[in-house]
């Protein structure tokens, strides 16, 4: 059985490599009581997906950003901000955030999220 130990274990086309990988995001999470850590995981086409992990009372203040993103939450409670709303979420929710949208966390209790951001990337041919 192959061992995960990081990001260059993850599938990324960027580079060109077609690599597979099963990775285990509760081994992977870590926290800091400086302030939320965020992991990169996978850049795959126009698709990142980020882990970003948060001890209880951390959160990012609702900014809006250019790219669309779905917030799985995959251990702890808190609330995400998107656009005018709030949502009250736990293990197991996900909330989406339109492109240019206002978007924020803040954490209740120890929080774990995957974040599934959608960024639009120059195709590197059309560079020259």
């Amino acid at each position: 059985m192959k061992e995960i130990r990081g990001r260059e274990d993850i599938m990324t086309q960027d580079t060109g490599e077609n690599r597979s990988a099963r990775l285990d995001l509760t081994q992977m999470a870590e926290f800091s009581r400086s302030g939320p850590v965020k992991k990169d995981l996978m850049r795959s086409g126009q698709t990142d997906l980020v882990l970003v992990c948060f001890e209880s009372g951390q959160g990012i203040p609702p900014h809006r950003e250019p790219y669309a993103v779905q917030f799985l939450v995959l251990s702890g409670e808190g609330t995400i901000f998107s656009g005018d709303d709030e949502y009250q979420v736990e293990t197991g929710h996900l909330v989406a955030v339109a492109a240019n949208g206002v978007r924020g966390i803040r954490c209740r209790t120890r929080m774990t999220i995957l974040g599934i951001r959608h960024v639009e990337r120059m195709d590197q041919s059309c560079r020259e």
